[in-house]
């Protein structure tokens, strides 16, 4: 449930996400303001902050993080608390900003990361085209997408003739270099959205 919730999230709008996750905090620094100082909501700041840090650029997740930590300050105070020395806001302040901080990285560097390792298991390392598995999986949503609108679906099959021969009178290393040639020939002469 909640990885449906920020995938469908990372396919919004940069400019809808950071609208979206700003308007989330507003809501919770006003339950902050009228719970008062005694019951901490800081859990519920957190929300917005990992939808931006998973979708969004380390400055977004940085900003954000910032915003909540001095919005959750000014209801604090508009709600009353008062401290014997002022410089118990700024700690607070920090130490909630600091908390922020860390988990919004944590968040976006492990969305990262599998954003990353989920390209990797698809495209073929030697060429940087799709692998079997890429391919299969954008096969399939062709054909999905050609039965939901009554399409034609085309495909096109090429085979490198005597490509073995290259192998054993070259090497491998020849090999690689000429299928490495072929696929940037190839996405060199497609539309992007044909690969």
């Amino acid at each position: 449930m909640v990885n449906i919730l920020f995938e469908n999230f990372n396919k919004l709008p940069s400019f809808v996400q950071g609208f979206t996750a700003y308007l989330l905090v507003l809501p919770i620094t006003m339950m902050d303001y009228f719970l008062g100082p005694e019951l901490s909501t800081t859990l519920f700041y957190l929300f917005p902050i990992a939808l931006l840090a998973s979708s969004s650029t380390k400055i977004n997740a940085v900003l954000i993080s910032f915003v909540a930590a001095l919005l959750w300050l000014t209801a604090n105070v508009a709600a009353g608390q008062v401290y014997d020395n002022n410089w118990v806001y700024l700690w607070n302040f920090s130490v909630r900003l600091i908390l922020f901080l860390l988990i919004s990285r944590m968040i976006h560097a492990s969305f990262s990361q599998t954003k990353f390792y989920a390209a990797l298991a698809n495209i073929d390392d030697l060429t940087g085209i799709l692998n079997r598995r890429g391919f299969l999986e954008k096969a399939q949503e062709e054909l999905s997408r050609a039965k939901r609108f009554d399409r034609a679906f085309s495909l096109a099959f090429i085979d490198l003739d005597n490509f073995k021969d290259v192998n054993d009178q070259f090497g491998h290393q020849a090999g690689d270099e000429l299928l490495k040639t072929v696929a940037i020939e190839i996405r060199n002469n497609i539309r992007s959205t044909d690969q």
